[in-house]
């Protein structure tokens, strides 16, 4: 219950954030899916060997905070061409990202 409490609370900061921002350049939104990977990759590391419903929790954790890093580098992770470019960085995370971004317009 925490967890989840938690996850809000870091969605609706990324949101806040990330909605104060003008809006990144392709550059910096490719940079930012780049750090969002690298990011994911260490906490998976970190993580080590879990069972497959631990690790699906965590990842969708990890990734709210990883997440939040972006937001204070003024990228906005809602948007299609940050969806896209994680598709494009890291696919084995584009559905997380789906499901991140479409919180992210929710709140």
């Amino acid at each position: 219950k925490t967890m989840k409490r938690n996850l809000i609370m870091a969605f609706a900061t990324v949101g806040i954030l990330a909605s104060c921002g003008g809006g990144a350049s392709k550059e910096e939104v490719k940079a930012g899916a780049d750090k969002m990977c690298k990011c994911m990759a260490d906490k998976t590391a970190e993580r080590g060997d879990v069972s497959d419903a631990l690790a699906a929790s965590s990842a969708a954790m990890d990734y709210a905070l990883c997440g939040l890093d972006l937001a204070f580098d003024g990228v906005d992770a809602s948007t299609d061409d940050f969806s896209a470019a994680i598709s494009e960085s890291c696919p084995e995370y584009a559905e997380t990202q789906a499901e991140y971004a479409k919180t992210l317009k929710e709140n």
